[in-house]
Formats: structure tokens, C-alpha cells, sequence
């Protein structure tokens, strides 16, 4: 006679998923000055987020909003991101869960306020959670945070669920950023511009329980900065065993 034995109630889980990031647009759309308009090709069941940092050297940055033909963006943390006030610098990120593949369409990039500098990076994120609105449950936790010459810039996250992958973006006033992961870590973009001096720097990790991701300026230099880390939940993926 077979039996139909489900893993989640009698024996220990078989297999899980971990949420997968994957860089579609690298450093080398880092800007200066304009509107960014990026397009790239959108797929079906792909949660997107996109960092943005922006400068004002003349006063404090403005803040960024996302638009797209069946796209919609939210922003990830508050309103505004994170700002550094002493170098006039602003880092926000957004997300867009595409349920339907919307394909190579244009993102735009608006701009409320002053900006003379801005970068941004975009990330596929797979296998995890994408239940809510608009992909919500695939975030567990957004924590932001800025200091003033550091060496080590770091942001203290609460404690991270079984199977978390860390997203985070950063920006300071060195171009580039000159950063060295700590151990784990890796980083997927290090670049800036050079008016304002400005570096943007993106780090991830997948499958880890360290909630306090962190970096080391190259050269020991001091640095001005504001970051943001998004904890991302991963889907798990049961078997089912038919004797």
C-alpha cells in the first residue's frame, strides 16, 4: 500500500531554496547630471530592485521616484531613503514584482528636487516569497542608516530568518567607493563620479544569518556615508515522498 508521507510534518526538510541575485545593469550606467531612463528585459515571476544615490553639491539631494509602462515601484524603506547631510548625498531603493513579463520596457527615472549627480545598479531576485503587493512578503526587513567618518561603514539589522539573503547599496564621498567586503560578502559594483566627489558601492549575500553587513574603506580612509540593507525572504521548497 502506498503512503502519502508529507516532509513538513514527518521527517527533517530535504531541500530548500534560497533567494538568488542576480545583477542585470552593472557601473556602468553610473551618471551624471539628466533623467536616467534605463530599459531592460523584464521577466515573468522576477522580483526587481533598483538603487538609486543622487548628490546636490549645492544643498540637499532630491529623492527619486520609478515609473514604467505595467510596472509599478515601491519604495523600500522610508520615504527618502537614507541621507548623509555633511556631503549632501541620498541612497533609496525600490522594488517591482513583473507577474505578468512586461518585457523590454523603459524604467524612468524622476527626479523632485536638485541633483548634479546620480547612480544606479538593478538586481533580479529569484526564489523567494511573492505573495503581498506588488511582491511585499519577499521583504522582510529594510534598515537604513548614515555616519560620518568611518572607516568600517556598517548597518545593524535585527536578527535575519533561516535561508536570508542581504542585499545593500551604499553611497560616501570617495570615487569609487574603494571597498573591501568583509569575509562572505561580495561586492557586485564599486564605482561614483567625480562632481561631487561621490562613490556608490552594492554588496549581497546569499544564505546567511550575518546581520550586520559591513565594509572596509581600501587605503584605511575616512568616510562619510549612508547605506540601506534589505533582508530578503527566501521560498522554501518541500518534497513529497509517495511509498
Amino acid at each position: 500500500m502506498k503512503k502519502l508521507l508529507f516532509i513538513l510534518f514527518l521527517s527533517p526538510l530535504i531541500s530548500n531554496g534560497q533567494a538568488v541575485i542576480t545583477e542585470i545593469i552593472s557601473g556602468g550606467n553610473f551618471n551624471t547630471g539628466g533623467i536616467a531612463n534605463s530599459g531592460w528585459t523584464k521577466l515573468a515571476g522576477s522580483l526587481y530592485i533598483v538603487f538609486v544615490g543622487i548628490s546636490n553639491d549645492a544643498g540637499t539631494p532630491g529623492t527619486v521616484a520609478l515609473t514604467g509602462t505595467g510596472e509599478t515601484w515601491t519604495e523600500l524603506g522610508s520615504a527618502g531613503g537614507a541621507l548623509n547631510t555633511t556631503v549632501q548625498v541620498r541612497v533609496q531603493a525600490f522594488r517591482f514584482y513583473d507577474a505578468v513579463g512586461v518585457g523590454a520596457n523603459t524604467t524612468t527615472f524622476t527626479v523632485t528636487g536638485t541633483q548634479t549627480g546620480m547612480w544606479f545598479n538593478t538586481y533580479r531576485i529569484t526564489n523567494v516569497l511573492t505573495s503581498g503587493s506588488n511582491g511585499a512578503d519577499a521583504i522582510v526587513q529594510v534598515v537604513t542608516a548614515s555616519d560620518n567618518a568611518t572607516i568600517h561603514p556598517s548597518i545593524t539589522m535585527a536578527a535575519l530568518s533561516a535561508r536570508a539573503s542581504v542585499l545593500t547599496a551604499w553611497t560616501n564621498d570617495l570615487n569609487p567607493s574603494s571597498g573591501a567586503a568583509e569575509s562572505g560578502w561580495t561586492i557586485t559594483e564599486d564605482g561614483g563620479y567625480a562632481t561631487p566627489t561621490v562613490g556608490g558601492l552594492v554588496m549581497k549575500r546569499e544564505n546567511t544569518s550575518d546581520n550586520t553587513p559591513s565594509w572596509a574603506e581600501g587605503g584605511g580612509l575616512f568616510s562619510n556615508w549612508a547605506g540601506i540593507a534589505i533582508e530578503l525572504k527566501s521560498r522554501s521548497r518541500r518534497n513529497v515522498i509517495i511509498n
